[in-house]
């Protein structure tokens, strides 16, 4: 039945949870899966921090293309610019030059849902709340997607029990590190949005779980059609993807899928490959350098030349063991034998447009990035992505979510609560105390020129004496003399 997707887990208890019910208004599904079609855009993003000489180049035009229900994997070292670059696709950071499109909307555009709905994003930090339980935790999320309450309940089941995480009446404070990032991952998929970002999420994670969250994204790409963009930075982790990103120094060294890189630069590792891609990069840095300052330059002609690499890199390749030369840091290697026959990804199908002059098995060079052509496909709206506008009563859901949010919040912070209620209060008393009080025995000096003085002796006699002490003289001089020297 078209949206409506079953899924089975097993929860604490050893009961087995079925999702099948209610999906989003954004949720579609097409009974015969459309052609390859591109779901994330990035071109020529370039940002950097500061001005004049001072600036610092965070992203220097990025080039990146995202296939529809596809796993991009985003690999580099930490500091390159990888979660900064997922921030410009959430609408996070808008970036100096170039733009963004997904779905074929750029971020804060009316209808596009984006931030919203449209997207999953898990952050690299951990961005729970501490007084909530976990259900309470989902339960916010997915009354801000507006979830029906139903399926909303059985997805929180199924993420709880998939996730391998503690009873839903745990509170978040509790939590240990990697278990506070497993809720954060489940707050990302309780919607089932149609683009899933995350930053990093198998840190610190069980290496069997691990596995778990690999073949659950597969799950989500092939029977959903959901985009997943996932960074890490363990290399052998990035080839489970169906395309990687290699990314060093706000750089996109090279786009394509992993047994198409190690293909094209003849080398058996993603490790080895995004070795030389660095190598690479370097010497051009360097022959550059070498034109401006007169020393000897580098030749770098081609990519594939390993002898045109530094020398290092060229003496570990002739003895036939890179990775004996250098080491990286992979997930994998605490498997014992190879288990990436568990994880094997179809391959990335044909985009729809042709390319008669392109081989599929080649990189194509686009601003001094390699990609691969097979990642170009055409921008569309996508199999699971429907834009759309929020009416009133949707307005009045969010805000009725954030009002719960805040309330239990606040009544499980006393020290919030006596901040925001009682501090006031106290102010309020301490002012009508030290400054609002009535003022009394006053001075006042009057001069009465009435004659018979009849009237205005009746309008003084009314004045309170407890508030004001009159002090009568014959004169406007004598009374102002008394003024000035402080008597009244």
């Amino acid at each position: 039945m078209p949206g409506q997707t079953q899924v089975d887990a097993t929860d604490d208890a050893g009961n087995t949870v079925t999702l099948c019910s209610y999906r989003p208004a954004y949720d579609r599904k097409l009974s015969v899966p459309p052609l390859q079609r591109t779901a994330v855009e990035v071109k020529r993003v370039k940002l950097s921090y500061g001005s004049g000489h001072k600036a610092k180049i965070i992203l220097n035009k990025i080039n990146l293309n995202v296939p529809e229900a596809n796993i991009y994997g985003l690999l580099g070292p930490s500091g390159c610019g990888k979660t900064t670059l997922l921030r410009t696709l959430i609408g996070r950071i808008k970036p100096d030059q170039g733009y963004v499109r997904i779905f074929g909307f750029q971020p804060n555009e009316p209808g596009s849902q984006i931030p919203g709905p449209a997207i999953g994003y898990m952050p690299q930090e951990i961005a729970v709340y501490d007084d909530f339980t976990i259900e309470e935790t989902l339960l916010y999320f997915g009354r801000l997607f507006r979830l029906n309450p139903r399926f909303l309940k059985e997805r929180i089941e199924f993420l709880l029990a998939f996730l391998d995480l503690p009873n839903k009446s745990r509170m978040v404070i509790n939590l240990s590190g990697g278990q506070k990032r497993r809720v954060s991952l489940a707050a990302a998929l309780v919607h089932s949005p149609p683009l899933l970002i995350l930053d990093e999420p198998t840190v610190g994670v069980d290496p069997l779980l691990r596995q778990s969250i690999w073949q659950h994204l597969v799950t989500l790409t092939q029977s959903e059609r959901i985009t997943v963009i996932i960074t890490t930075h363990y290399i052998e982790e990035a080839r489970l993807a169906n395309v990687v990103g290699l990314m060093r120094q706000g750089k996109l060294l090279a786009e394509n899928s992993p047994e198409e890189l190690m293909s094209q630069y003849k080398l058996d590792s993603l490790e080895d490959v995004f070795l030389k891609l660095c190598m690479t990069d370097m010497s051009i840095k360097a022959a550059a350098l070498a034109t401006t300052t007169g020393l000897e330059t580098l030749s770098v002609t081609d990519p594939n030349n390993s002898h045109n690499l530094h020398p290092h890199y060229h003496l570990m390749a002739t003895n036939g063991d890179l990775k004996n030369g250098l080491k990286f840091p992979s997930v994998f290697s605490l498997y014992s034998g190879n288990k990436e026959s568990s994880y094997t990804l179809p391959p990335t199908p044909t985009p729809a447009r042709a390319n008669n002059n392109t081989s599929t098995t080649q990189l194509v060079e686009e601003d001094g990035l390699f990609i691969n052509p097979i990642s170009l496909g055409t921008m569309s709206r996508g199999a699971k992505y429907d834009s759309r506008r929020l009416d009133a009563g949707e307005y009045c859901s969010t805000i009725m979510a954030v009002t719960w949010k805040n309330f239990t919040r606040t009544r499980r912070n006393v020290p919030l609560l006596l901040f925001q209620f009682v501090l006031p209060a106290i102010q309020v008393i301490l002012f009508c105390l030290c400054i609002g009080a009535d003022p009394f025995n006053i001075n006042v000096a009057i001069v009465n020129e009435e004659f018979p003085p009849f009237l205005s002796r009746i309008f003084l006699d009314k004045i309170n004496p407890h508030l004001v002490n009159q002090y009568n003289f014959s004169s406007f001089d004598d009374a102002i003399n008394a003024v000035k020297r402080g008597e009244m």
